[in-house]
């Protein structure tokens, strides 16, 4: 499993606290800490966020002899990744004040996911005691993708009414 961000660390998102005497950890936006400003101002633009896995389905090798080895794998696999600007966050976060309009541009937004199985197979052969030389392929199958395409999409955003303009589409693909 892995994962990550383009801006935000882990002590942007927990904040520590002493609380009668102890220190305590709390998310930036909790009553106790309300650190949303550091938050905000850790974000620069678009807030990229990925997150990915592999699963070790079957992995097996084998030595033909002294010199030649085989191996074969499968694996499932899934890549993902979602653009978020910052104004979603000042929007989620500060809000509307004083019954001020929010006009936010939605086409900022993307979102992508892949999900796949890998089958390898691979051969390496030891030529000396210090040298082995071995080569790899693989077969990729895919399971789903899904993408985002926005297009002048915007959310004018008021305390008493909400407006969505522009098109769109999300995308999914599987196999039949």
């Amino acid at each position: 499993v892995g994962g990550g961000n383009t801006d935000l660390t882990l002590t942007d998102v927990f904040k520590t606290k002493k609380i009668d005497g102890q220190n305590k950890t709390f998310l930036f936006c909790d009553k106790n800490v309300m650190a949303t400003d550091e938050f905000m101002d850790a974000i620069h633009g678009r807030e990229q966020i990925h997150a990915s896995y592999q699963i070790g389905l079957f992995d097996a090798g084998y030595r033909i002899n002294k010199k030649l080895f085989v191996s074969f794998s499968i694996n499932n696999k899934m890549e993902s990744s979602i653009s978020i600007p910052k104004e979603f966050f000042q929007f989620f976060f500060v809000g509307m004040e004083n019954g001020e309009k929010f006009d936010f541009r939605l086409d900022k937004m993307s979102i992508a996911a892949t999900i796949y199985t890998e089958y390898a197979g691979g051969i390496s052969a030891k030529i000396d005691e210090n040298l082995s030389l071995g080569a790899k392929a693989k077969f990729l199958v895919g399971n789903a993708n899904m993408s985002s395409n926005l297009r002048n999409l915007h959310l004018t955003a008021s305390e008493d009414e909400w407006q969505v303009s522009g098109s769109g589409n999300i995308r999914i693909t599987t196999p039949t």
